[in-house]
């Protein structure tokens, strides 16, 4: 009886601590249900785009090493797998689908992101002179966001890929929508963002300009996605800045890589984990006028802020020669007084 006691506390225990919340298990069988429709539709294809990316040579000749598997590859996949009689317009879609999907089976990474942080995050305003390359140093394959910035959208897939045709880096969105009558069921969607303008602010620009000509179709809209991009590319620009604060509760001390083969279990990372409980207490009121240690200048909170530091072997005397490293400055608490850190030491 003891020894049976054991076993189960032990399965309890080894449970990833997303199993405990409902909206993640529920979600988590979403994606997987992605994995299982690209099955469906195209028997064996997600494991011959392991072979293929295990047998390339990415950052050489094939494609850029930041990129897991371009789209091209995948829709020669698809259009070889799929059943028969499905039309090539739907082949080429589950082809794009089967990019994201196989990049994000590498990591099976979930973004969750708290409401205060992601507001402070968009309301934080991109350089005119921030390049889109720097999206180019995003962490992970394909990292899946939970993020809702607008009714039906439940979250994102964003990835990076190579356009060959037009020899150009992409940032990939594919975006998983769910109607209010039928909330389990989904629409995957996709949109790129070109990463080879001067600058991010003109690239979010144009694919607005191009989207708003585009009609609405009864999936949600283009355009309507167009501008909800933008959440998804800020939350990757994070992803990519020094010191983001991102924290696994499955496992401690895991950080966003490029993992080398496809990971058995989701995990879940949660976004401004720690920042979101300093702007929950900065916001308050009452609590910034308890902080005040004088009348003037008045409590408030100092705008976020992008910050692109030079680094590297002799920057400061030849910035050609330095490293770029984007940074997001939190918003800071000022006018309040001093603010002591208290550390406690537990056993």
């Amino acid at each position: 009886m003891i020894a049976h006691v054991g076993k189960a506390s032990r399965s309890k225990r080894d449970r990833p601590l997303w199993s405990r919340d409902s909206d993640m298990r529920m979600l988590v069988s979403r994606l997987r249900g992605h994995e299982t429709l690209v099955e469906e539709h195209c028997p064996g294809a997600l494991a011959e785009l392991e072979q293929l990316r295990s047998a390339s040579r990415p950052g050489q000749a094939d494609w850029p090493g930041w990129c897991w598997l371009p789209t091209s590859v995948s829709d020669q996949v698809a259009m070889r797998r799929c059943r028969p009689g499905v039309a090539e317009q739907v082949q080429l879609g589950i082809g794009e689908v089967m990019a994201f999907i196989g990049a994000w089976r590498q990591g099976k990474s979930i973004y969750r992101v708290s409401p205060e942080f992601a507001e402070q995050l968009h309301a934080t305003s991109l350089p005119d002179a921030l390049p889109g390359d720097v999206l180019l140093q995003l962490p992970e394959w394909c990292a899946y966001v939970a993020l809702r910035p607008i009714p039906g959208v439940v979250g994102a897939y964003v990835r990076l890929d190579w356009d060959r045709e037009a020899s150009r880096p992409v940032l990939g969105l594919l975006f998983d929508m769910a109607t209010e009558a039928e909330p389990e069921k989904g629409l995957l969607v996709s949109l790129d963002v070109p990463l080879d303008h001067p600058s991010l602010s003109s690239a979010l620009s144009e694919l607005l300009a191009e989207a708003d000509g585009v009609p609405c179709d009864p999936s949600g809209g283009v355009p309507t996605l167009a501008r909800a991009a933008r959440p998804f590319v800020d939350l990757a620009l994070y992803l990519c800045s020094m010191d983001a604060d991102i924290v696994s509760k499955q496992r401690n001390g895991v950080r966003p890589h490029r993992a080398s083969t496809p990971s058995p279990d989701p995990c879940v990372l949660d976004v401004g984990y720690r920042v979101a409980d300093l702007l929950r207490g900065a916001t308050s009121s009452d609590r910034v006028q308890a902080l005040s240690s004088h009348s003037s200048p008045s409590p408030h909170m100092r705008r976020a802020h992008w910050h692109t530091y030079l680094v590297g072997k002799g920057s400061r005397r030849d910035p050609s020669t330095a490293r770029r490293e984007l940074r997001w400055v939190h918003p800071t608490l000022v006018g309040a007084g001093d603010l002591v850190p208290v550390v406690r030491h537990l056993r």
